[in-house]
């Protein structure tokens, strides 16, 4: 598969993935621009891989900081045991 295929199938996504991660509106503008200058360089250069990999490294903080969901305080969570419609 080519970088460009995955560039297709990932665009999609990536504003969905900066609008999530933990980062300033500057710096999430930055790592998008960053992504796109990286994948549109043909050929590829040492420096727009290293700009790829230093955005997606930041991207990946971003995304680290966000906290996890806490599910232990609903009733009914999948596979808890407890059947739907009964009181105990």
């Amino acid at each position: 598969m080519t970088l460009y295929r995955v560039l297709c199938r990932y665009f999609h996504s990536l504003p969905f993935l900066l609008w999530h991660a933990r980062l300033p509106t500057l710096v999430r503008l930055m790592v998008w621009l960053g992504i796109e200058a990286g994948f549109i360089t043909f050929p590829a250069t040492p420096a727009s891989s290293a700009l790829l990999q230093a955005a997606h490294g930041v991207l990946l903080y971003g995304l680290w900081r966000v906290p996890a969901a806490d599910y232990s305080s609903q009733a009914s969570v999948p596979g808890s045991g407890a059947k739907a419609g009964h009181s105990s």
